[in-house]
């Protein structure tokens, strides 16, 4: 298991229990597999994101290209009808419907999932989320920013349990700011 960190501003790095669980899943030839860091999906995979909260928060999520486009995932009304605050507890999962999957675009590279977590609403997560991104990766667990963006949306009706895969993140400039990020390589 990685080691997650909650960052308390610029110099703090107290480790701590995950505040939020994340799972990316594939579903390649019709079996679904949780994606570890670093792994491999082509156009003929597809994949979803499932996390859980310990408490009430503001989740985001994104996904980042390394042309520097940064796609929102979570809230978004594209891939589920449930906004902020999450509730502690419940799983959601993304796209919402079960038999939904978010297939990748044409464009070949990197893609890097993002998730940040906060006790209080962030006023613009999507610049919390470039910061992320820019900083330097932990030595820990090295992490490229270069990505691809989601190509839509496919539905199949399988269904999977899902695992927790807190990953370490470089720290933002939000006090008490969760933050989890893991990359796949699209080819």
């Amino acid at each position: 298991m990685q080691k997650c960190y909650l960052f308390r501003g610029l110099k703090s790095d107290a480790e701590i229990t995950p505040a939020v669980s994340v799972e990316i899943k594939s579903k390649k030839n019709n079996r679904i597999e949780l994606v570890h860091q670093g792994d491999a999906l082509t156009n003929k995979d597809s994949y979803s994101i499932e996390f859980k909260s310990k408490n009430y928060a503001y989740v985001y999520i994104y996904q980042a290209d390394s042309s520097g486009k940064i796609f929102d995932l979570f809230p978004s009304t594209t891939l589920s009808s449930r906004s902020n605050p999450v509730k502690p507890g419940e799983l959601y999962r993304l796209p919402e419907n079960i038999g939904a999957w978010i297939h990748l675009d044409n464009n070949k590279g990197k893609e890097q999932i993002i998730v940040m977590a906060h006790m209080n609403e962030i006023a613009e997560p999507e610049k919390i989320c470039r910061q992320v991104i820019n900083a330097p990766s932990s030595p820990d667990n090295v992490m490229l920013a270069s990505a691809r963006g989601p190509g839509g949306i496919a539905d199949d009706g399988m269904t999977s349990q899902t695992q927790s895969q807190p990953a370490v993140s470089p720290p933002s400039s939000i006090k008490n700011l969760f933050v989890w990020k893991q990359y796949f390589n699209h080819r």
